[in-house]
């Protein structure tokens, strides 16, 4: 589930930050696959409580009553003759008002679920973003360290000429920019 989680947010953060700020990447959610689904399958939950609670079409009947065996004459009795209903299934007990409030009961977990889904979403969003920032900012810092470490290096270079530094000097600002270096290509490639 934790993978499925990652794989939905860095699909929804590769459109989201590339295109849009933070506050429209929220807004966007709701465009979502996950909350989509969900929401049709709370349509589809309200739609079955409506089928529930229904005491189903009323059914007409056609029957033809004490004909005889050898024709189909309707005059030879007195009893033969056509006879017509219409039925319809009452609920005396109230069992389809209660199955309708058990199924919308139903769609209101349901709904429960989306808003859920929608918050672990917008979490894994907000943890994102911050984990990006934190990532831009120490990435800022390091190229700031970095353009120090260069501009120390040529001023040293300069001194080591004049005489007044010695070369391990130098050497030390040369392995600390490569250092800062390598750091600095870690945060930008993934």
């Amino acid at each position: 589930m934790r993978i499925f989680l990652y794989f939905i947010i860095l699909t929804i953060t590769s459109f989201a930050w590339a295109e849009t700020s933070f506050d429209k990447a929220i807004d966007s959610l709701n465009e979502h696959e996950l909350i989509k689904v969900d929401s049709l399958a709370v349509t589809a939950i309200e739609n079955d409580a409506t089928a529930a609670g229904s005491w189903g079409d009323p059914r007409l009947s056609v029957a033809a009553v004490n004909y005889p065996q050898d024709s189909l004459a309707h005059d030879e009795s007195m009893m033969t003759g056509v006879q017509l209903g219409i039925m319809q299934t009452i609920s005396l007990s109230g069992k389809y008002d209660k199955l309708n409030d058990s199924v919308l009961e139903k769609s209101l977990a349901a709904k429960s679920d989306q808003l859920q889904t929608r918050r672990n979403l917008l979490k894994k969003l907000w943890e994102l973003a911050i984990v990006q920032e934190k990532l831009r900012s120490e990435k800022a810092i390091l190229n700031e360290n970095y353009k120090w470490l260069d501009t120390n290096l040529k001023v040293s270079k300069k001194l080591y000429t004049n005489g007044k530094i010695p070369q391990q000097a130098v050497l030390d600002i040369k392995l600390e920019k490569v250092n800062w270096r390598s750091k600095l290509q870690k945060k930008t490639t993934p």
